[in-house]
């Protein structure tokens, strides 16, 4: 009888077990954000995410889904397989044209409007009025980086030169040296980084855009929640300003 009760009190025990994990772990909305991100998109401390744009929007999201979040950097690469296998649930920053497959993912309402400009000296400024004005020049590109269809046409019919460098810091410098004529990066990982290298005297954006797109979310087809939900947070997010404070918060 004791043997019997013994027996039914751990069959009880891994009933409670089996309904509840499962419950534990839908409770997490996992992000996964790509290795390569600079400030202001993910700062870091001591190897963990501790701030920045990922992090601010990823926490307001899984805060109002009522769901704890979860952030896994991955190289670019891995990042899409994550979400494509369901590993990961959302990568947040991101656009559509940058996949090769966009249908491989639901695709969040517009958060907000981004762009790529162009780091120059100073006393270049006013001399660059459109894309074409860059015919002929140095410029810094990264390696795996998307660019818009006119500056891959510059590239494509040699008529100025992609020279690859491994990081913003290190082409502003190339730039300052008057070794490069300018990098396309996003816009405001440009401005944060003008004013953490204290340059803004220097070097700054010139007015054509390299390129202008919208900042989306992507979920996973396989995401164990509502995506239409996600979508009705993010919208109201929009309305109430909390995507442009955001912006605001790293200028």
């Amino acid at each position: 009888m004791i043997k019997a009760k013994g027996c039914l009190s751990n069959f009880v025990f891994c009933m409670v077990l089996y309904l509840f994990a499962p419950v534990a772990a839908a409770q997490e909305l996992i992000y996964t954000y790509w290795l390569e991100a600079l400030e202001p998109f993910a700062i870091r401390y001591n190897g963990q995410l501790t701030g920045g744009m990922v992090k601010d929007i990823g926490d307001e999201l899984a805060s109002r889904m009522k769901l704890t979040p979860k952030y896994i950097e991955l190289p670019t690469k891995r990042v899409d397989i994550m979400i494509k296998e369901g590993n990961a649930h959302i990568s947040c920053l991101t656009n559509p044209k940058w996949e090769q497959n966009p249908d491989d993912y639901h695709w969040s309402p517009v958060m907000f409007q981004g762009s790529d400009n162009f780091l120059v000296r100073k006393d270049q400024i006013d001399s660059i009025k459109s894309i074409a004005d860059f015919e002929g020049k140095r410029i810094g590109t990264y390696n795996g980086y998307v660019y818009s269809d006119q500056v891959t046409q510059l590239f494509e019919q040699d008529k100025a030169e992609s020279v690859r460098v491994g990081n913003l810091v290190t082409a502003m410098r190339l730039i300052d040296r008057g070794r490069l004529d300018t990098v396309i990066d996003f816009g405001s990982i440009i401005e944060y980084e003008l004013k953490k290298q204290n340059m803004q005297g220097r070097l700054d954006i010139a007015s054509v855009d390299a390129d202008v797109f919208d900042f989306h979310c992507s979920y996973s087809l396989k995401i164990p929640y509502d995506a239409a939900l996600l979508d009705a947070h993010i919208v109201k997010m929009k309305q109430e300003g909390f995507f442009k404070r955001v912006q605001d918060k790293y200028r």
